[in-house]
């Protein structure tokens, strides 16, 4: 006990003598475990972690689907949320809710707050309670008596400053009176982290109707009962949806027409299934990463080693068998990895902030899950730490040689490395530059397939718009009257702004997550041929093409004309010309929304553009129609300006406050800003894999010079009786080079073919 207690002394004390090995080696140690920590955490938080909801492992995302008319995972309505409660014997509860916005008067400045409605058995369907208060009731999801509210954490910090007496008040909320019955706990959120308050989902009886199976508008939740299965679950709502084909004729023809099916996933699996693959590609990422590190310390080891053949060879010759021997050299590598893991879970610590200023993060930061330094990654590191003692120990044992055990190590008078030290360590160093090699190519590529991407073109010109966000409350805009009313006057107003070139609205602007998609009819297509008939649908307003830089390919723009007294106009994108009438014009022709609203005829074409992902190609039908036939309670205002945003935004935002004082204008960005956020899941494996790969070719280069240095350094003697007999320094340079050079091109040519297959894959 007393031996091991002091080579366990002993080797702490050899390392802390040589501060600039164990500088050097832990420090490369650090950083290999500690990229691999963070992107664990992340994959620890976000794919292998329960989401934060005591019900998490039950927990399932409810969807109508219509595969036939192009509607997979869409929202779900009211008569299908009913059926399933009263007749899925697998779900134990389940809930509907639907996003809101609301503006509160608190003093001078109105305040807009994210909403949500829900029905009041989501807060049981997610195992939630509150911190203060409670939950609104059955009772209070009536009409009357649904005026009331459960702020978020956040919320009622930052605009209550933690209050608890906020609980019971009544605030104004668009201009009525609600009451705060609850708070709910810190880190709860739900679907986002920016929603503020949840209010009651008002059921209406004539959203019971059949009639309402149509309009897919609110999201659906539910929690298993225990030993429930989603498979079993989904075959109890293929029996609901027969009985209800069975009973109505209506809806059996709608059914066959659609493919209508009702489906549930795992919730975490449609918050962060499409994170999967990106996630575990960067983890593997930084495993390649992580054995470069090992390479790289293994051959500072060897290095260490062979500086210490004196003392090997002393302690040989005083007694010490080849067991002790190796025994002091595992304690030495115990000793390095322990530091370098330690050290590693500060890397990882530092680097997750870190990766989320610089933006890295915003695939999953809406949800409120902050990856951190939980037991699962010290038990990963951990779990590196053994696996690299074991392989450094191993790697050591044959660079030193079997057959002869420290032989090798007792020749400590010769100027030459042990043969087997020196293949070790040039084989660590090509396996580096190999490796190295297939992280640049890799990154490579997908940094040249990213910014082709950057560069597609979206359809429209996006430079120099600012884009804003308005909602209009149902209460005091109910009428389409007033809603169109209040945008002649805003536009109006925005217009006449110093050094606004010219501004527009829509309902629903390209990038911005909030387009709807829904059937439409045509004439002369019925039956069959009516089936897949659904399209993007826009309101907007005469400018719109205009300010987004698109070109009238047939027909006219809307103008101040198109009113609600006039005949219902439309204008389609190419790509529903060319589907429904291909080789023929558009114009003339009639189209309407769903099956029984008013014919619109076509006016105008324009062409297709990106919507939502520049990735994919823009073909899903579109069409437009004005703002004064078809005004929407939501929309954006876009405005073209040379000037900055700090500049115009304080006179937009008071020029909305004229035209309405309860109504702010809120979410501003460019819309470049957000081309750039749809392409976050992208950007983040593209930087990261990016600094994985510098960080590997930062440490190739480290591995290299470090040989190099040491076999110069053994080679002192020979090099200078070269230049004794007539060697010039150059030629002294060329043979240090070139056995670097050599080293290098075995590695290339070894990682080209690496690099290929990882190209391909």
């Amino acid at each position: 006990m007393n031996t091991w207690f002091g080579e366990i002394l002993h080797g702490a004390r050899g390392l802390l003598r040589r501060p600039g090995f164990l500088l050097v080696a832990g420090a490369t140690l650090a950083l290999g475990i500690g990229v691999n920590a963070a992107i664990f955490a992340i994959v620890d938080s976000l794919l292998l972690q329960p989401l934060p909801y005591p019900n998490a492992s039950r927990l399932v995302s409810i969807h109508n689907t219509e595969p036939k008319t192009g509607g997979d995972d869409d929202d779900t309505t009211v008569p299908d949320y009913l059926d399933q409660r009263a007749q899925a014997p697998s779900l134990q509860d389940s809930a509907v809710y639907q996003y809101a916005s609301f503006t509160l008067l608190d003093g001078d400045t109105p305040t807009r707050l994210t909403g949500l409605r829900a029905t009041p058995s989501l807060f049981a369907t997610l195992g939630a309670r509150p911190a203060l208060g409670r939950v609104f009731t059955d009772d209070e999801a009536v009409t009357g008596r649904d005026r009331v509210l459960v702020l978020s954490h956040h919320a009622w910090i930052k605009r209550f400053g933690g209050d608890p007496g906020v609980v019971g008040r009544d605030l104004r909320l668009d201009g009525e009176t609600w009451r705060v019955v609850g708070v709910m706990p810190e880190g709860f959120s739900f679907p986002r982290v920016e929603v503020d308050m949840w209010t009651p989902y008002t059921i209406l009886p004539a959203q019971r109707e059949d009639a309402e199976r149509g309009h897919s508008d609110i999201s659906g939740i539910g929690v298993l009962k225990p030993g429930a299965g989603i498979a079993q679950l989904e075959t109890e709502f293929r029996t609901i949806t027969a009985r209800n084909a069975a009973r109505s004729s209506a809806l059996r023809d709608d059914y066959a027409r659609t493919g209508f099916t009702i489906r549930a996933k795992p919730l975490a699996e449609v918050w962060f299934g499409s994170l999967r693959s990106t996630l575990w590609l960067l983890q593997g990422t930084a495993i390649l990463v992580l054995l470069i590190t090992l390479f790289n310390v293994a051959n500072l080891l060897l290095a260490r080693l062979g500086e210490r053949q004196r003392e090997f060879a002393l302690r040989s010759a005083l007694g010490a068998g080849r067991g002790r021997l190796g025994r002091q050299i595992a304690i030495d590598i115990a000793w390095l990895v322990l530091a370098g893991g330690a050290s590693g879970l500060f890397v990882a610590a530092a680097v997750l902030p870190l990766l989320d200023r610089l933006g890295m993060t915003a695939a999953w930061r809406w949800s409120g899950i902050a990856p951190g330094i939980s037991p699962s990654v010290v038990l990963f590191v951990g779990t590196l730490m053994l696996a690299f003692g074991v392989l450094l120990a191993f790697i050591a044992s044959l660079a030193i040689g079997r057959g002869r055990g420290f032989d090798l190590l007792r020749s400590a008078s010769r100027a030459t490395s042990a043969p087997a030290a020196s293949r070790a360590r040039n084989t660590l160093v090509i396996a580096q530059f190999a490796l190295t090699l297939v992280l640049l190519a890799v990154a490579g590529l997908l940094l040249k397939s990213f910014v082709r991407l950057q560069r597609t073109d979206p359809g429209f010109v996006s430079a120099g718009l600012l884009t804003l966000r308005l909602d209009l409350p149902d209460a005091r805009y109910a009428d389409d009257a007033a809603a169109a009313h209040y945008y002649d006057r805003l536009l109006a107003d925005v217009r006449r702004i110093p050094g606004i070139e010219t501004a527009a609205y829509t309902s629903s602007l390209p990038f911005d997550r909030h387009l709807g998609v829904s059937g439409y009819g045509a004439e002369g297509y019925a039956g069959e041929d009516a089936a897949d008939l659904s399209a993007e649908r826009q309101s907007i307003d005469e400018d719109y093409f205009a300010v987004l830089g698109m070109p009238l390919l047939e027909g006219r723009a809307f103008g101040p004309g198109d009113t609600a007294t006039s005949a219902p106009v439309v204008i389609v994108d190419a790509t529903l010309a060319h589907h429904l009438w291909p080789g023929r014009s558009a114009l003339g022709r009639r189209l309407r929304r769903g099956d029984s609203g008013p014919w619109m005829t076509v006016v105008g074409v324009v062409p297709a553009v990106h919507q939502n992902d520049l990735a994919q190609k823009p073909d899903l039908d579109a069409m437009y129609w004005p703002y004064r036939q078809v005004p929407a309670r939501f929309g954006e205002l876009v405005v073209k300006s040379a000037l900055p945003a700090t500049t115009l935004l304080p006179q937009l935002r008071a020029a909305a406050l004229a035209v309405d004082a309860q109504l702010p204008l809120y979410d501003a960005q460019t819309l470049d800003e957000r081309i750039a956020q749809s392409l976050n899941t992208r950007r983040t494996p593209v930087l990261m894999l990016g600094a994985f790969a510098g960080l590997a070719l930062l440490l190739a280069a480290i591995g290299l010079y470090g040989v190099i240095a040491f076999l110069t350094a053994r080679r002192t003697a020979e090099l200078g009786v070269r230049m004794a007999v007539g060697a010039s320094a150059r030629d002294v340079f060329a043979l240090v080079l070139g056995s670097g050079l050599r080293l290098c091109a075995a590695g290339i040519a070894v990682g080209a073919l690496g690099a290929f297959v990882a190209g391909r894959l």
